[in-house]
């Protein structure tokens, strides 16, 4: 019958091919959740349907879409960051005036960085102010307090 012959021909794939295609290379700025989710999709693909399931073909290309469009970005690595801050010394106010606004404006900076909408793809620009901010702890100067000798006593 003509309804038999059409049932024995594949079901076109072109869609779940071009999803496939269409994944990012690499992954691993991704969160696992998320990639998980887009490998279950690819993996659920049921290969060699028929026409007559052509609309289970389609659904599985749309799935890889849903999911590669779903994937989430990792977070950035904030440790170096924290570890900088730890740093700062609690007695600031012992140092140099322009050696704490280096430090105050370093942080500062990451701080703003940090409160935009920023990931792991972001982490080589994040990774450069917070060495500007290691630098800056790096070179807190102490202040100098001079005390004047005189006859009297010290002034």
């Amino acid at each position: 019958t003509a309804v038999g012959k059409l049932a024995e021909k594949d079901a076109d794939y072109s869609a779940v091919t071009a999803a496939k295609n269409a994944v990012p290379s690499y992954l691993g700025v991704y969160t696992d959740e998320s990639v998980a989710r887009l490998n279950l999709a690819i993996n659920s693909v049921e290969e060699g349907l028929k026409t007559d399931e052509q609309a289970l073909v389609n659904d599985y290309a749309a799935a890889i879409v849903a999911q590669t469009k779903a994937l989430e970005y990792k977070p950035l690595n904030t440790a170096a960051y924290d570890t900088q801050v730890a740093r700062i010394p609690a007695d600031i106010e012992n140092y140099t005036a322009d050696s704490v606004k280096a430090v105050t404006d370093a942080k500062a900076a990451v701080d703003t960085f940090l409160a935009g909408d920023v990931n792991i793809t972001h982490q080589a620009q994040f990774n450069t102010l917070v060495d500007a901010l290691k630098t800056a702890i790096d070179n807190l100067e102490k202040e100098v307090v001079a005390f004047l000798n005189t006859h009297d006593g010290v002034i």
